[in-house]
C-alpha cells in the first residue's frame, strides 16, 4: 500500500507558469487548509502549504485556476 493524502483548499494567489528550459513548465503556489477541528481559542487554524505542478498539470493549472478558487490536490 501506498501512501495518499488529499488537501483541499483555496489558493492564496493566482498561479503563475515558469520555464525551466523548452520542454519544461513549473508552476508554484501556496494551498491554505483549513483544519477540521478548532483550537484552544475556539478558532479554526489555517495551513499554508507549498504546491509545485509540473509539465501539462502546470499549464492547466495557470490556465484554469485563480486566487481563491478552491482545489483538491491529491
Amino acid at each position: 500500500m501506498f501512501n495518499n493524502v488529499i488537501l483541499i483548499g483555496r489558493l492564496t494567489k493566482d498561479p503563475e507558469i515558469k520555464s525551466i528550459d523548452e520542454a519544461t513548465k513549473v508552476c508554484n503556489f501556496l494551498l491554505a487548509v483549513t483544519r477540521p477541528f478548532r483550537n484552544t481559542a475556539g478558532e479554526y487554524d489555517t495551513d499554508f502549504i507549498p504546491i509545485s505542478l509540473w509539465h501539462a498539470t502546470a499549464v492547466n493549472a495557470s490556465l484554469y485556476c485563480e486566487k481563491g478558487d478552491l482545489v483538491c490536490i491529491k
